[in-house]
């Protein structure tokens, strides 16, 4: 675990929790990210400082074994299990590191000075590098180290990446849509609509459910995927949370309703209001919750038995 501003790293034993060792990392040493690497069991550590390098952790001593200057700002990792490499992003550019961490094998120029986010598609032999700021993703040949194309987010920065293996597919989400590209052939095929505070996204294998946070909007939107990997086309609003503004609304409310998304107690859409028309199909018995998305806030509705 990064402690920033100890310029340290907290080792903690996963069973009773519990601190056992810190990691020193000198005085101009701000830890950013960290990746543990299964097969060389090392702790990766990107490093602000110390003219930005990345620092190696043993993992069975607790001991710093290697440090590497790499570019400006190195950030995000990921690693290849087809070949063991390390990966780090910097301010244009990517280095493949050695499995232990010992050596740079490559550095590859890629666009952007904002790095930020990078994830692997093992099976295709693909990296993908994404940029805050211009909204740019870069693809990279992993056997080569040269780029293959670069992608691009046009309605703002991206905001993160996941592969998804079953389906060959990449999911970029970034200003207030979600775009999912063909991983085999890096084609957009699909544009969701979602919200303006997108961060960080998860991947549940079993049901091929893609779970993404959203910031502003306070809510966690679920991405549901066929069999043959095209996204389904999903409401522009989908939760799984209680809302945070309280309120109690009535059937007479909702018949009242300009706009909005009706959601029963589980998060699934009901109904969808729009120019005055209200809920027409009866509802049952029960608690709903009123989705106002122009207000960003939600109200409760309770249907009387």
């Amino acid at each position: 675990m990064c402690q920033f501003d100890d310029r340290a790293l907290a080792v903690l034993d996963a069973g009773p929790d519990t601190l056992v060792a810190t990691v020193l990392l000198g005085l101009s040493a701000w830890p950013y990210q960290l990746m543990w690497h299964p097969t060389a069991n090392r702790v990766f550590c990107s490093v602000m400082g110390l003219g930005d390098s990345v620092l190696v952790v043993d993992c069975a001593s607790d001991e710093i074994v290697e440090r590497l200057m790499v570019g400006d700002n190195p950030y995000a990792w990921c690693w290849n299990p087809a070949t063991g490499l390390a990966y780090v992003t910097g301010a244009y550019a990517v280095y493949a590191l050695s499995a232990n961490g010992d050596s740079i094998v490559a550095s590859i120029p890629v666009s952007g000075f904002a790095t930020d986010y990078v994830c692997i598609a093992p099976d295709l032999g693909k990296l993908y590098v994404g940029d805050f700021n211009d909204g740019d993703v870069t693809v990279v040949d992993c056997v080569t180290h040269t780029v293959l194309d670069t992608l691009h987010q046009p309605e703002g920065g991206v905001d993160d990446l996941l592969y998804d293996g079953a389906h060959h597919k990449l999911y970029c989400p970034g200003g207030w849509y979600l775009l999912i590209f063909d991983a085999v052939t890096d084609t957009l095929v699909k544009t969701i609509r979602l919200g303006a505070g997108m961060y960080w996204m998860a991947r549940n294998a079993y049901n091929s459910r893609v779970y993404i946070s959203d910031e502003a909007m306070e809510v966690v939107y679920v991405i549901r995927d066929t069999t043959t990997g095209v996204a389904e086309v999903q409401p522009d609003w989908t939760f799984r949370r209680r809302p945070r503004v309280p309120g109690v609304a009535t059937r007479a409310d909702l018949a009242a309703a300009e706009s909005g998304t009706l959601l029963d107690a589980t998060g699934r859409v009901v109904a969808r209001l729009s120019h005055g028309r209200g809920v027409e199909a009866p509802l049952k018995a029960g608690v709903y919750f009123l989705l106002c998305a122009e207000e960003r806030k939600a109200v409760k509705v309770v249907i009387p038995r």
